[in-house]
């Protein structure tokens, strides 16, 4: 059996009654709350590329962090919609260099930043660093 046969056998075994309902009650989000990372499920036609790409990012923007591709093709889409994007990064770093303790404002590229983006940044470069600790090519193209 692989290991996703294996998490699903566990996720099917081993969801409390509050894990279930957070993911029926809240979907991506609730399952979130109890610490289960959604993921989106297969797309089945691979000749629409186009189509795959519109619903993985659907699925990213509602909250999921990844996809299960049926198909080497849906790889790099996946990969494309769930890593964040390079230019996002770079800026990211520069926002928490320019305020190490995430407190405070200051202006970069004349605009303001201030902790509610720093919180933003964080969340990018963490991501970054998951996906960089994962791929030399995005590591490299992150300068991570």
């Amino acid at each position: 059996m692989g290991n996703l046969g294996r998490l699903v056998i566990l996720l099917t075994c081993d969801l409390s009654a509050s894990a279930a309902s957070a993911w029926i009650g809240g979907g991506p989000h609730g399952s979130a709350a109890v610490g289960i990372k959604a993921f989106y499920g297969p797309f089945g036609d691979f000749s629409d590329p186009a189509a795959c790409e519109a619903q993985f990012r659907n699925a990213f923007l509602m909250g999921c962090a990844g996809a299960w591709t049926l198909h080497p093709s849906q790889v790099a889409i996946a990969k494309l919609v769930f890593s964040p994007d390079v230019a996002e990064v770079k800026f990211a770093l520069k926002i928490l260099a320019a305020m190490p303790r995430g407190t405070g404002a200051v202006m970069i590229n004349g605009k303001m930043q201030d902790d509610a983006t720093w919180k933003q940044a964080k969340v990018v470069v963490d991501l970054a660093k998951i996906v960089a600790g994962k791929d030399a090519e995005m590591r490299e193209r992150y300068g991570i």
